[in-house]
């Protein structure tokens, strides 16, 4: 106990004074986060080295947080012009997807791999832009009703995505790779089928029973269960445990008891988000970056760039006004925490050697610190209008 409050006690210690500095100098709270765990990661002082209780806290964090951000993004968030909206999301998709595929082609062994990575960086943050969404509060604004869109059909596409990451695996020996595939289809769609059956008919009817009665406490339990249960599920079949959690919270953001499960975890919602901004921080290693600075100095302002250029010509080309345009380019501008899991889905299947992993998740981290950086210093293009 005397070690768990020390390091506690010294995380604060560190991590106050990024997020008061943060605040002061107009970037916001994400990016004193991130840097908080900069600091004390691997990169930094390397304080969490003796214990890792907070790496694994923050892997629960991930989790329970990610059930979150699929709560917020039901669809009727999106608006009357869905149709619309789809097909922006899913052009940014491809063609984001197809530009930095080509980017990465030339480094990569396999086109495979390049093909993946390429597609991992088009996805967006939805944890840092809801979060930015919510500061400046326009989560209800027509740019942020926008770029909610666009993030549900991102996320949704991160679920086959991750499906391609052991089949497309170049280094699985060739008579194996049918038999896998199928398996790993088979086990993967119906690890997504029972998740999302379970959230979307049975976890509902129970809600709402326990909601009726005013049992708050079981309430609680039960959600947190539903979530724990999904990541298990998710992980027994090679899926990530966030994208579990992520597949309970969409699946239940339609039923009747969405408001009442939105109440119940709103309150824990600061820490769950802050411990994941700094997990970001604490991802970054750069012991394991040693001769390959320069991939992260040429891949994270083309990632950053390539994103701004497709996200604005699209969205002028479905007639959105240029002042917008920019504003959406600029906040969808990073990669995502999905990046994260896709990252680590490709090293345990071998594909993907602990030096690519580390250069991706760090071009995926800078990324996300490079959005508040700039909406700081492009202030006529970002100033919130709440239209």
């Amino acid at each position: 106990m005397n070690s768990i409050l020390r390091e506690t006690c010294l995380l604060l210690i560190l991590l106050i004074p990024c997020l008061i500095l943060s605040n002061r100098m107009g970037f916001g709270s994400i990016l004193g986060l991130i840097a908080g765990g900069v600091i004390i990661g691997p990169s930094g002082f390397d304080f969490l080295e003796s214990s890792g209780i907070t790496h694994n806290i923050s892997d629960i964090a991930v989790i329970l947080f990610m059930f979150l951000v699929g709560l917020e993004l039901h669809p009727a968030k999106i608006g009357k012009s869905w149709q619309k909206l789809l097909v922006f999301s899913i052009l940014q998709i491809v063609l984001t997807g197809l530009l930095l595929t080509a980017l990465v082609l030339p480094t990569s062994q396999f086109w495979s791999g390049a093909f993946v990575t390429g597609f991992m960086l088009a996805m967006s943050s939805t944890a840092l832009v809801l979060q930015t969404l919510r500061e400046r509060g326009e989560l209800n604004s027509k740019m942020g009703r926008t770029a909610i869109a666009i993030l549900i059909v991102q996320d949704l596409a991160v679920i086959p995505l991750l499906a391609l990451v052991p089949i497309l695996n170049p280094r699985r020996p060739i008579d194996e790779t049918a038999s896998f595939s199928m398996e790993s289809v088979l086990l993967i769609l119906g690890a997504i089928a029972l998740i999302i059956s379970l959230s979307r008919f049975i976890a509902p009817r129970i809600i709402e029973q326990l909601d009726r009665r005013g049992d708050s406490n079981s309430l609680t339990f039960l959600i947190g269960l539903f979530v724990l249960g999904a990541a298990l599920i998710a992980d027994s079949v090679g899926l990530s445990t966030a994208l579990g959690s992520f597949l309970v919270g969409i699946s239940l953001s339609t039923c009747p008891s969405a408001k009442r499960i939105e109440q119940i975890v709103r309150p824990h919602q600061t820490l769950l988000m802050s411990l994941f901004f700094i997990s970001v921080g604490l991802s970054i290693d750069n012991h394991q970056l040693i001769g390959s600075y320069w991939h992260i100095a040429v891949f994270v302002p083309c990632v950053v760039i390539g994103k701004i250029i497709v996200l604005y010509f699209i969205s002028r080309l479905m007639g959105t006004n240029n002042r917008i345009s920019w504003r959406l380019a600029i906040i969808l501008s990073q990669a995502g925490e999905f990046g994260f899991i896709i990252c680590a889905a490709s090293l345990s299947v071998g594909w993907a050697t602990a030096t690519q992993v580390a250069i991706g998740t760090t071009v995926i981290a800078c990324t996300m610190i490079l959005t508040p950086v700039i909406q700081r210093f492009i202030t006529p293009l970002t100033d919130p209008d709440n239209s």
